[in-house]
């Protein structure tokens, strides 16, 4: 009985420890995402002060965070969240894609129905951030 007891002891240490584990991988994959996040945002705030001539360059920065997020290991608490954000972000990259080629000289009216769709898939992204733990 006692071995029974020692090993029922070791089973739930194992279970806390893989516990503490998954948490800190979170909380690091949450870190990582929030910094990106952060820089999207700023590199964001800087393409829509840009001028459409000028626009190539915080453009391709967009396009290489996007493919960061891409890249990222998304925290299972995200759930779908990691997918809303990767989509936002193309529906940005997009938006600013038809702007700067300015079609039929709709390149605004255009974009804004890409920078809508970014708008809510932001939104679904912050639902599932908002729900996460760490």
């Amino acid at each position: 009985q006692a071995q029974a007891a020692a090993e029922q002891q070791a089973r739930e240490e194992a279970a806390r420890k893989a516990e503490r584990e998954r948490v800190a991988r979170e909380t690091a994959a949450m870190k990582e995402l929030d910094a990106l996040l952060s820089r999207w945002n700023d590199a964001s705030k800087i393409a829509g002060a840009t001028s459409r001539i000028a626009l190539a360059g915080p453009v391709s920065n967009l396009q290489n965070l996007k493919r960061e997020a891409e890249n990222l290991a998304m925290p299972e608490c995200l759930d779908g969240g990691g997918a809303s954000l990767v989509k936002s972000m193309d529906n940005t990259v997009q938006a600013y894609l038809v702007f700067m080629r300015n079609e039929l000289s709709l390149g605004s009216k255009l974009a804004q129905l890409w920078f809508e769709d970014a708008t809510k898939s932001m939104d679904k992204y912050k639902e599932s951030r908002a729900a996460c733990e760490t």
